[in-house]
């Protein structure tokens, strides 16, 4: 009976609308059966256990520690006597003789059932509980059978009792048999099982199921960067009589290509020699910034806990935050302050990353015993991970080697026999109203541009996922034998693309045993679990890459530009793929967008491949960490660059692009007519055309807080003081500070014109890591916390109803990060319905594009001062200033 209230409760707890567990015979203490829940349908976020589902991720996570507490205890409750296992369950962890350092768990059918069905299997650790996920499952595993598994070693640790969860079929009963199992600390290489005192055994050589095999990389060259150019970056490319003759020559190149006009810097004969040049110094840049990051420890025996043999886990706060670079596998080196000496580090690696804490492991395993009990300070520092640059550098060496130079610099398409064009029967039926959209997918179908890249000039919500989306489908109806590859700078463009591409097609067609969409994630990723659609045709949970064979099946490979260098490493065979797309090209670097290219869909003086890029050089672009290679030409994105070639120009006569090789998007289907106006007038030459929906766009009209009635937008002059803490560099400013959350606080709770907003509905924008966090803080402090509050990088790609701006900056005649106009282009575009700006006029003033952007506010009575005045004193002088109009 304990075992029957205590699943129920769970079930009520997930608010499921599920049919509650049915316990209908206990079979061991850690086993009990149920009947089949044939209607029970789990989604992305769900608990197999308990048969229930969940919204997010964060709420399936807190069920799953339930497990612990509930489930297992009760469980234990049994006797012995009761004891009948079905399963025997092996564990060992792989010697590093082994080809991988995986763990191995044997799973054996020990009952007298013929075959026993595995649907799912969990691990739990702690207070961690992970889903195994493999394309292996379900599989029927016959009596006095075994069969192998692989899993992440991160998953077993020496904390405290460990559990292997196993759903399965048999007799028309589904059984969830619970194993817990202890890893012993005297061999280290060896995870030992124990099971009621039963014997253990360790199978010497387990065979892998084929549905695990994993995808071979080769070794990528290291790349290592010059000396003289690490010489020069230390120095911050400044001259000195110290200098070597190698640093010299250098420097003088380097002060040449400066000089050089951005359109002009890059040509056929120096291509590949200058992006690999700026690559080996943005990489070298990247590893001295890794310093800020380095975390000093004073007590290292209460900071970081030994989880067992050379495993360790260190708690962090906000992690995410604070080291939002960390995945598994980077490498680590922790050292006492005190010894200079490199002799006295000891290296590692990261194993596994949660919101809180992150585990390591060290090379030695008695590193900390041989300080005893000293009060020495350590430092631990990451290590910078290289493989993004040594991909990029792979990939520019491919260009070199392969005579492909000539090609990144088109001049015209090659005019094809293209056959009978029938009209396309769309899949979006909304495409056909589009003038433009239709004109890109049809060019981008019939293959018009090639060999030169087809540019597609997407600016703020004009549809240009959706003109993608369609025109990959269109390539697969349409060329039976076409294999597409789709790549983006981001993850969570590639779910968007992939999960949009599989409301029209099903990733299988069962029919003919075809395999139509594969989502190809990296094996370090850390993030919630995407749409079910997307899991079931996917490697999300694996860990591991699918050998090539099995990627070959698929038509449409997903992935990001990251990945796709994994394919090169694969050797994927270059002939393979028909068609290369690649999204959010306007915050990749070339070099970024040179790993598929070159490394996958080219090869000797030829492009296999039709090519197709898509975005806006006028939105913010690559992400840098050294200024003088962004500066130099690797902070200018491959489409952008492309977009000043002559092929890619406006005809001088008719203004228009040439529809064969370039569509510019202009019908926006996000904004109110008024905010999309001012990106209009100021980078996109007055051609967006408004259609987002009144409903949406037109709801905060008439609110009692605008100075203009028919004008969505408000700037509030607040000359605060912008203010900065010892020691660091970012800034923050109490008095917009306090106008955010009064406006918050208005549109919260309050609501416009009687309509309530969600919190999901704004969002906070500052170009100030520092304003954000004291913004973050303040609300939460109310319970807010799902306001996306963040700098305005983090915001591109992203709409919300209503957007707030604080720009910090004050009394002064620098405006710092605002002076870039693609960064003021994303923060005046995020918004739908309502813009507030909230900053010091004054400063902002000081730089022409944002002088503009007042002057239209000022045009159309939209500027209001309301310092010192309180809330009614506040309403009351908007109402005086709508009178006087």
């Amino acid at each position: 009976m304990s075992v029957i209230s205590s699943a129920t409760s769970l079930t009520s707890s997930a608010n499921s609308d599920q049919e509650p567990i049915e316990i209908t015979t206990p079979r061991s203490t850690g086993t009990f059966a149920r009947n089949i829940a044939k209607k029970f349908k789990p989604t992305a976020h769900c608990c197999h256990i308990c048969r229930c589902n969940f919204k997010l991720a964060d709420d399936r996570n807190n069920h799953f520690k339930v497990h612990r507490s509930k489930i297992i205890l009760r469980m234990s409750h049994f006797t012995e006597s009761a004891y009948t296992k079905a399963l025997s369950i092996h564990c060992k962890l792989a010697t590093p003789n082994d080809e991988s350092s995986d763990l191995m768990v044997a799973i054996t059918n020990t009952s007298q059932q013929t075959d026993l069905k595995i649907g799912h299997i969990y691990f739990s650790t702690g207070s961690f509980v992970n889903y195994w996920k493999n394309d292996i499952l379900p599989f029927v595993l016959p009596r006095d059978n075994i069969i192998c598994i692989e899993v992440p070693e991160s998953f077993i640790h020496q904390i405290e009792l460990n559990n292997m969860i196993i759903i399965y079929q048999s007799d028309g009963l589904e059984f969830v048999e619970i194993h817990s199992f202890k890893v012993l600390t005297d061999k280290p290489t060896i995870c030992r099982i124990y099971e009621h005192n039963e014997p253990m055994f360790i199978p010497k050589e387990p065979k892998v199921p084929e549905g695990t095999l994993k995808m071979f990389l080769y070794p990528i060259q290291n790349y290592f960067v010059p000396k003289n150019i690490k010489e020069l970056v230390k120095k911050r490319f400044k001259c000195t009589v110290e200098m070597s003759d190698d640093e010299r020559i250098l420097y003088q190149q380097l002060r040449e290509l400066k000089h050089i006009e951005d359109a002009l810097r890059l040509n056929p004969a120096n291509y590949a020699d200058v992006l690999s040049l700026l690559i080996y110094i943005e990489d070298f840049t990247a590893q001295k910034e890794m310093y800020k990051y380095d975390l000093f420890v004073k007590n290292i025996y209460e900071a970081i806990h030994a989880v067992g043999g050379n495993i360790f886990k260190y708690k962090v706060y906000n992690l995410a935050k604070k080291l939002p670079f960390l995945m598994e596998n980077d490498r680590i080196w922790i050292s006492p302050c005190k010894f200079k000496s490199k002799a006295e580090r000891v290296y590692g690696n990261v194993i596994a990353v949660h919101s809180d804490a992150f585990y390591f492991r060290l090379e030695r395993n008695d590193y900390f015993f041989k300080f005893g009990n000293s009060k020495l300070t350590f430092r631990l520092h990451f290590l910078a991970n290289r493989l993004t640059y040594q991909m990029e550098q792979h990939a520019v060496e491919r260009v070199k080697v392969n005579n492909l130079s000539d090609f990144m610099f088109p001049s015209s398409p090659q005019l094809l026999q293209l056959g009978s064009q029938n009209s396309l029967v769309y899949f979006n039926n909304d495409i056909r109203s589009n003038m433009e959209q239709m004109q890109a997918v049809e060019n981008i179908t019939h293959g018009t541009a090639y060999p030169a890249p087809y540019l597609i000039f997407g600016p703020p919500g004009t549809g240009k996922t959706k003109t993608i989306v369609e025109a990959i489908l269109q390539i697969w109806k349409t060329q039976p034998n076409s294999r597409i590859l789709v790549c983006a700078s981001s993850n969570s463009a590639c779910d968007e693309i992939a999960q949009r591409l599989l409301k029209f097609i099903p990733s299988q067609d069962r029919d003919v045993d075809a395999f139509n969409l594969f989502r190809l994630y990296a094996t370090s990723l850390n993030k919630d679990s995407p749409d079910q659609s997307i899991l079931d045709t996917s490697n999300f949970f694996d860990r591991f890459y699918p050998p090539l064979p099995t990627l070959y099946q698929y038509r449409i490979v997903v992935g990001t530009l990251g990945v796709a260098g994994r394919l090169t490493q694969a050797r994927i065979s270059t002939n393979h793929f028909t068609h290369l797309f690649i999204d959010e090209c306007g915050s990749a670097t070339e070099t970024a967008s040179l790993i598929p290219i070159a490394g996958i869909c080219s090869s000797m003086g030829q492009l296999n491949a039709h090519i197709i890029m898509s975005g806006d050089p006028m939105q913010l672009g690559p992400v840098l960490s050294s200024k003088t290679a962004e500066t130099l030409g690797l902070g200018r994105s491959m489409i952008e660059r492309l977009m000043d070639m002559d092929i890619y120009k406006r005809d001088p006569v008719t203004n228009r692009y040439n529809p064969k090789v370039l569509t510019k998007l202009i019908q926006n289907y996000r904004s109110h007519p008024s905010i999309i106006q001012i990106s209009n007038q100021m980078f996109y030459d007055n051609e967006l055309i408004p259609c987002a929906k009144k409903e949406i766009t037109d709801v905060c009209l008439n609110w009692k807080l605008l100075p203009a009635n028919n004008f969505p937008m408000i700037f509030e002059v607040a000359a605060g003081e912008a203010e900065q803490e010892t020691n660091c560099t970012s800034w923050y400013n109490k008095v917009e500070q306090s106008r955010v959350m009064f406006y918050l606080d208005e549109l919260l709770n309050n609501g416009v014109n009687g309509l309530k907003f969600s919190q999901a509905d704004v969002g906070v924008i500052s170009p100030y890591k520092k304003q954000c966090t004291q913004i973050e803080d303040a609300c939460r402090r109310k319970g807010w916390r799902d306001i996306m509050i963040s700098s305005v990088e983090q915001f591109q790609g992203k709409e919300k109803k209503i957007i707030i701006v604080s720009t910090v900056r004050s009394q002064s005649d620098n405006i710092g990060f605002l002076n870039n106009f693609r960064r003021l282009n994303v923060l005046l575009s995020r918004a739908q319905a309502l813009l507030i700006i909230i900053g010091d006029a004054q400063t902002l003033r000081t730089d022409a594009n944002w002088s503009k952007v007042i002057e239209i506010f000022e045009q159309n009575n939209a500027i209001i001062s309301c310092n010192g005045k309180s809330s009614q004193q506040r309403t009351d002088y908007i109402y005086q200033q709508r009178n006087m109009q």
